[in-house]
């Protein structure tokens, strides 16, 4: 197994990995948008035998009440259900958050099951005054090298504008339309 920064040949395969990873193709419209619109602060993925069979995406997000603090999001994280429960998505969020660390990042938030990224460090991040426009209570968690950037962290952190498509999620109506070509995104 191979954790690699992602290629331009690979944006085809992890469409079509957050696509079987996810009940819909919310994850894998927005990684495209995101790269097309030069957004992704990191895409890692897996690779086993030459298959890309996980993804890792960070992107950034701002503190109106800290502008000063290098904030990323970690989203979306996918693996090929064949290779779930094998240790793909640990690896891509070890790698990926050291990254993040590497380029300056003060704190990395996610939206993710808390009982698995406790495993890892992150933390609720509703105790510490910092929200996001999904709520998300428990499932809201940050993960900060030194936990003394939270203090300074206040309100409603922002995500990228193309996280949007998530607002009405559930209606199937709402979801964004599959784009045809990169040139779509733009």
């Amino acid at each position: 197994m191979e954790i690699r920064e992602e290629t331009l040949a690979d944006a085809k395969p992890i469409r079509v990995l957050h696509d079987a990873a996810f009940d819909s193709p919310l994850e894998s419209v927005l990684v495209d948008v995101l790269r097309a619109r030069h957004k992704l602060l990191g895409s890692l993925v897996a690779e086993d035998e030459g298959r890309v069979v996980g993804h890792i995406a960070f992107s950034q997000m701002v503190c109106p009440a800290a502008d000063e603090a290098r904030l990323a999001c970690l989203a979306p994280l996918g693996v090929d259900p064949a290779y779930q429960r094998r240790g793909v998505g640990s690896m891509l969020i070890q790698r990926g958050v050291s990254e993040m660390r590497e380029l300056g990042f003060d704190a990395v938030f996610v939206l993710g099951d808390p009982m698995y990224y406790l495993k890892f460090g992150f933390k609720p991040a509703e105790p510490f005054g910092v929200t996001n426009r999904f709520g998300g209570g428990e499932a809201w968690m940050v993960f900060a090298w030194d936990e003394s950037v939270l203090d300074k962290l206040s309100g409603e952190v922002a995500y990228e504008p193309e996280f949007v498509m998530f607002d009405g999620m559930a209606a199937e109506e709402e979801k964004p339309p599959r784009p045809e070509s990169p040139k779509d995104l733009l």
